[in-house]
């Protein structure tokens, strides 16, 4: 009888030890399930920074070639700035040159006219009031010239 009970009790503790082992290896396998999707899971995030990192990668060197073109066309810029107040300057230059030839001009011109209308006071000894009428119209007089010349 104690054989038997001792038997019995083995029995009870292997099948007690058999299910406990099944439950084991049902939870073992649960954790190798729970395992592998937290590894594909894993894998899915790491390709994820990946995919990220790369487009980083990408919009840094974007963002690099755009501010190496700005800087380009600031430098284009700056130049032509220079350029235009060169020109300015030269322009400036220019137009006061300018005014100074057409003062020079219009001197040479009212001496010229000045020393010819003496020139020809002296040659023809006019009295004043014919000298007087001569200047007031003289225009006149050189366009009926220029008719007669055509």
């Amino acid at each position: 009888e104690v054989a038997q009970e001792k038997a019995f009790n083995a029995t009870s503790a292997a099948s007690e030890a058999e299910e406990k082992a099944a439950v084991a290896e049902e939870l073992l396998n649960h954790t190798r399930k729970s395992l592998l999707a937290q590894q594909q899971q894993l894998e899915k995030v790491r390709k994820f920074i990946s995919d990220i990192e790369e487009k980083s990668r990408a919009f840094a060197a974007d963002l690099a070639a755009a501010n190496s073109e700005v800087e380009r066309q600031s430098e284009t810029v700056r130049n032509a700035r220079e350029r235009a107040q060169a020109l300015d300057a030269e322009l400036v230059k220019a137009t006061k040159a300018e005014r100074i030839a057409e003062i020079a001009v219009a001197n040479a011109r009212a001496a010229f006219v000045g020393s010819t209308l003496a020139d020809a006071r002296k040659q023809c000894q006019p009295t004043d009031a014919q000298f007087e009428v001569y200047l007031h119209f003289r225009e006149l007089l050189s366009l009926a010239k220029h008719n007669v010349v055509q």
